[in-house]
């Protein structure tokens, strides 16, 4: 009659399986076992236990624990990716009186940041004119990240006319000249005479006559 004993060894006492995001810090895995060697992706120490998740990269990564005389265990650990954060909705210019803008925010539960902001919208008048910049945060600890837009709001737009002479007699010519300010700088403007987008016209008249000119941006 023979015997056969088959000893059966607990599994070690070590790091549990876990999940990191790419960004942490290296990591101490768990050993109560005090001694023993860690082996995998993502181990720079194996002594030691350090893990690092950004040596690791995203994904599943199986970590063999050694221990002399016994048996190998394995610890699972899933490396996310940092979150994918979109900010849109927006236009790069918009003028001083354009309406309020609805900003698509994902994924949803961040932290906006910003001027001219009124919940997730958007005010043009309410940040003033200049150059803006809206930040857009997702995620907590140092898994985190931020999508940003910049806008530019242009001011009211304004057109001064004025002629070169004060008075003149008939047949004299005439300079009439503009000065536009405000919107985003691309001015169009048309004249009432007929001379297309120019910033000054010449004009010689027998008759009094009226001039209009329509500023567009």
């Amino acid at each position: 009659k023979d015997t056969l004993i088959i000893k059966v060894y607990p599994r070690a006492n070590i790091q549990k399986d876990t999940v990191f995001c790419i960004a942490d810090d290296p990591f101490i895995l768990y050993n109560g076992e005090g001694k023993g060697t860690f082996i995998g992706s993502g181990i720079t120490n194996g002594a030691k236990g350090i893990f690092n998740p950004s040596l690791a990269g995203q994904g599943n990564h199986t970590i063999l624990f050694n221990l002399p005389g016994k048996c190998t265990d394995t610890i699972h650990i899933f490396v996310k990716a940092l979150p994918v954060v979109t900010l849109s909705g927006l236009k790069s210019f918009y003028c001083f009186k354009d309406t309020v803008q609805n900003l698509i925010l994902n994924p949803a539960g961040g932290t906006l940041n910003g001027t001219g902001l009124n919940g997730n919208t958007f005010n043009p008048a309410k940040a003033g004119t200049g150059t803006h910049t809206l930040s857009y945060t997702f995620g907590s600890g140092k898994c985190i990240s931020t999508a940003k837009a910049n806008i530019t709001v242009g001011d009211t737009l304004k057109l001064n006319l004025f002629a070169d002479k004060d008075s003149v007699c008939i047949g004299t010519t005439v300079t009439l000249g503009t000065k536009a300010m405000g919107g985003n700088g691309k001015y169009i403007l048309s004249w009432s005479s007929g001379q297309g987008n120019a910033p000054s016209i010449f004009v010689n008249n027998k008759t009094t006559t009226s001039y209009r000119v329509t500023l567009n941006d």
